[in-house]
């Protein structure tokens, strides 16, 4: 079996559990993902942030919406408008029920 680090080392292999960080980045005003176009100054940057530890769980959702969002325009199959940065300047948070970040 490969060790940390060496060619063709899997991410289960990459750090002992123990050791990874306990990082979580997420927004503030809701605690949901930010995902699609950057507002304020940038454009064509889109943004997919603040998965709070999820990021690997919710990344094939997350990029077949931005490829559908950067190939067409639109998104066809996931719609994640409720997730544009828009929501955090207009200070209006995506609530969920029966969750709390």
């Amino acid at each position: 079996m490969a060790g940390p680090g060496a060619p063709g080392a899997g991410f289960r292999d990459s750090q002992d559990a123990a050791q990874l960080g306990r990082h979580y980045a997420m927004n503030l005003l809701d605690g949901n993902a930010i995902i699609g176009p950057w507002v304020g100054g940038l454009e064509n940057f889109i943004v997919a942030v603040g998965f709070s530890g999820a990021g690997l769980q919710k990344g094939p959702a997350v990029g077949r919406a931005l490829t559908e969002l950067l190939l067409h325009g639109e998104y066809q199959s996931i719609d994640l408008h409720r997730l544009f940065y828009q929501r955090i300047l207009d200070n209006k948070p995506l609530l969920e029920v029966g969750f709390k970040a």
